[in-house]
């Protein structure tokens, strides 16, 4: 059996995060956006949190990375500013 990995919680980066503006369009206050999904054992790092308005979190559910990257090229370069890596099989941090 494996054991269920500790999420790191960090109040402080979900707020930085909350007070910083969307990457797609600059409105604030922002939703923090997890890349790794809580569910999946992504953490508040922030490396992990993306400042997206309401708006735009929700599309990014609905439509997914792949889609908001293409849309939206800012994410992409976000993602490679805060250390994500690209390959055409796989991305990950």
């Amino acid at each position: 059996m494996f054991p269920k990995p500790k999420r790191i919680k960090d109040p402080g980066a979900l707020e930085e995060v909350r007070n910083s503006p969307c990457i797609i369009c600059g409105k604030t206050p922002s939703d923090p956006n997890h890349i790794r999904s809580v569910g999946s054992g992504g953490g508040d790092e922030r490396w992990n949190i993306v400042p997206f308005c309401r708006v735009h979190h929700c599309e990014w559910h609905l439509r997914g990375v792949t889609e908001m990257i293409l849309d939206y090229p800012q994410v992409m370069q976000w993602l490679i500013d805060w250390g994500w890596e690209f390959r055409i099989d796989i991305w990950h941090h």
